[in-house]
Parts: C-alpha cells; structure tokens; sequence
C-alpha cells in the first residue's frame, strides 16, 4: 500500500510479480508509475485517497440486520453460490481458480438432506478436480495458492499456511460424506507437507513457502520427460507420464505441472490398482526433486495461522484417530499458549520466542477456536479454561458496545485512519464470524462439561 505523507492510501494490491507475469504489471513498472502519479498528478492521487477512505468505511462499517437467523439464510447462500459454478471444471466463477475455503466449507458440511444434495455435489465435484489439478502438489503434497486459469492446471507455486488448513477441513468433509479414499489421501498427504515443510522445531507452524527458486517462479516443481526417466526408467517413467499429463511440449512454460486432469474418473474407479504402480514412482520423484534448490519459507509464526492449523490437525485426529495429529496440534497450542498469549492478550506473531505486535481479531478468534476444538478431541477442562479466558479479553477488547460485533482491532491498538470492523469472509473466514461460532460453542462445551 502506497501512502502520502499524512499516511493516507492513495494505490496498493495484493501482489506485484518481480517481473510482468499472468497480466499483472511488475514490482519496478508499479514503482515507476507510483512516482510518476505523485510527482505528476497529485489531484489524482488526492481523489484517489478519498475513494480509498470512502471505500473502508463503506466496508468497514456493515450495518445490523434484524432478519431472524434460520436455515433459509444458508440455503439462500448456496443456491446463490451455485449460480457461478463451473460444471466442467469445478470452482465458482470464470478466470483464475482459488479454493474459496470460506464459502464452500458449509455446504461441504450441511447435513445432507435432498435439498443440500445439488450444492454439496458442485462441492464434491471442486473437490476432486482440485485433487486432480496442478494446483495440488502431487509429490509433495498440501495445495497451491491458487490456479491461474479456470482448470486448476497452472498454479500461482506459493503454499500458504491458512489455505491448506481450511483445505484440509474441507476434504475431511468430502471424506465423511463420501468415503472417498482419495479425499482421506489429500489430507494425510497434506499434513505430512505441513509437517515436513511448515513445522517449527518447538510445534508452532511457519506461515508459507514461496513460489520462486532459483530466480524462476515454479522451478522447483516443474518437470520434463527425460528428467522423470532418468529417475524411472523409460518404461515407468512413460506410464507415469501418461498418467500425469506429461509431455514433451509440456503445459507451463515449456516444462510440466504433474496433473491428473485426463483422468479424474478413472482414478476413482481403478484407484488402489494404479496407485499400486503411481505411489513408489512419487516417492522416487519427491527423493530427486529434494535435491534441487528449495523456494524460500516464511518463517513468520502467525497466530491465527497457526490456530487454523491446530484446529485442521485436531479435526484430522477426531476423523481418523491418528494419534500423531493430536499430538502435533497439542504441541502447536502449548507453543502459542506459552509465547503469543500473555495474561489472556493474544500478539500478532511470535518472534525469537516473545510475542509481538498488538494481535487482530482473527488472532484471538482463531486461537480460541482452536483451544475450544481442543477440548472436544480432549475433554481435558484445561483446553475449555484457556478458551473462557481468551475469549473473555476478546470481548473485553474488541467488542463494539454501541452496535454489536467486534473491530478488527483492540481498543489498545495503535491509530489507523478507520477501525475496521467486517462480517465478510476473505482468503480467511471473517474474524466476527469466528467469534460468532466461537461463543455460542462455548456455551455449549461449558454446559456439557458441567453436566458430566
């Protein structure tokens, strides 16, 4: 985000490719037309601000509702959903493909009923083409950023925390609805990438992978036919490729993205026969592609990150009962317990074992989740004990006492130009909403465990 020097927004994005790439201009090319546009053009850049300032304030400031909550609200939502689906593809909407975890988590979680059953089958059929797709890392496993056109082929390479944590919640759904051994495959497969790739020495998770190595986004993924036999051999290595759409002239830049793509059905109704032959090549691949240069990691240890993924473990553990979920996801909520939280206030980041930075809303909200998904694959009262306290400082710190709801920053925050305060999900679920599931949850837990 770009500022004037009363720290107004005047122009900013999401992200700014090093070079020109997938139509989006180059970290030097918007540098150069930032200086230009101040320099040049200040009563531009003047308007700009005020459409910058109206624009938080339109979204920032959501208006109460007095409609009743009921069922019609989420069916209303996936009917509405449903209007942008692709039934080819899979996904919601034309262009670029991203996994949408905030929108299609509840209709993968509805509870199957004959009117769920046309909008969890749109889910289903994301679900498996995403597995299919380049967008999943079919040596290494856990999901890409995003797919840069509408088939989930070509990847955008970045691996992020959050998206293969809400993506793991999500296939554990498909697999409770559907016992689909694939579905069950990607969330192992995915956890194991968490833990190889993304895992603190103390517990805590790391917040993402890059897409780039050396100097090329991709690189360390990518692969060309005579790279796979000199590690198969020319026979394997031919049906590995048919079965991965590997070719000579190849579907990203020049070289391959592994996909199943040309053949989704076929690999639900052969699965274990193919797999027989496709699981030892994999890790052969994986072994050689370890030996190329690796894309950096972010080491940053955010907290409500982290209490996505804790929360992704814990509902692995509660899905198959594999004690080393429940043990990782406790060993990430005793690191965050003891180093982001102190006296029930929740820091941003954990950074050379202290917290730091005032935390957001997501991160109380999300870290009190997960303690309270502790407790129900525990029933350890501790778990319950430190989500009240979270909870309470929450409330006591964010809650907005005039118009109900939470700001995305405590009353103790530092001075930004509008509090923010929204109820729409993002890349994550909104913060509001969290906070939401997480008192009523609460509630409940509290009453059970008074009982027993």
């Amino acid at each position: 985000m770009f500022l004037t020097p009363d720290q107004e927004p005047f122009y900013g994005g999401t992200y700014f490719p090093p070079v020109p790439r997938h139509n989006l201009p180059g970290f030097p090319d918007v540098l150069r037309g930032v200086v230009e546009a101040y320099r040049n053009h200040r009563d531009d850049v003047r308007k700009n601000v005020e459409k910058v300032k109206t624009g938080l304030l339109r979204v920032g400031t959501p208006q109460p509702s007095d409609d009743p909550l009921t069922d019609r609200l989420l069916d209303e939502a996936a009917k509405n959903l449903g209007q942008f689906f692709d039934p080819v593809h899979g996904g919601f909407g034309e262009g670029a493909e991203v996994s949408d975890g905030p929108a299609t988590q509840p209709v993968a979680a509805s509870d199957g009923s004959d009117k769920d059953a046309s909008h969890q089958e749109q889910v289903l059929i994301q679900l498996r083409t995403m597995a299919a797709g380049g967008i999943y890392d079919h040596l290494g496993g856990g999901f890409h950023r995003y797919s840069v056109d509408g088939q989930w082929l070509s990847p955008h390479f970045e691996k992020m925390l959050y998206d293969n944590a809400q993506l793991v919640r999500i296939y554990l759904d498909g697999w409770r609805l559907t016992k689909e051994n694939r579905f069950r495959e990607v969330v192992e497969e995915t956890l194991e990438y968490v833990r190889r790739e993304l895992t603190h020495p103390d517990g805590a998770f790391f917040a993402a992978q890059d897409a780039d190595s050396d100097g090329h986004e991709g690189t360390y993924f990518v692969w060309e036919p005579g790279e796979i036999a000199a590690v198969l051999g020319a026979e394997t290595a031919e049906e590995f490729c048919r079965h991965y759409g590997v070719t000579e002239s190849g579907n990203f830049e020049g070289k391959n993205v592994l996909n199943r793509l040309g053949g989704i059905q076929l690999a639900l109704d052969a699965h274990e026969q193919m797999e027989s032959l496709l699981r030892p090549a994999r890790i052969q691949l994986l072994a050689a592609r370890e030996q190329r240069m690796k894309p950096q990691r972010d080491d940053n240890i955010l907290t409500s990150w982290n209490g996505m993924m804790v929360s992704a473990y814990l509902d692995a553990y509660q899905a198959f009962g594999v004690p080393a979920y429940l043990a990782a996801a406790e060993q990430a909520l005793t690191f965050l317990l003891d180093y982001a939280v102190e006296n029930g206030r929740v820091y941003r980041t954990v950074q050379g074992g202290k917290g730091r930075l005032n935390g957001y809303l997501d991160d109380a909200a999300c870290l009190a989740a997960a303690l309270l998904d502790a407790f129900e694959a525990t029933s350890h009262r501790w778990y319950l004990d430190q989500a009240r306290e979270v909870t309470d400082h929450l409330l006591e710190r964010y809650w907005d006492e005039a118009a109900g709801g939470c700001f995305y920053t405590s009353r103790d925050h530092e001075a930004l130009l509008h509090r923010m305060k929204s109820g729409t999900d993002s890349a994550i679920p909104s913060g509001n909403a969290i906070v939401a599931l997480v008192c009523a949850k609460a509630v409940l837990l509290h009453k059970r465990a008074e009982v027993s």
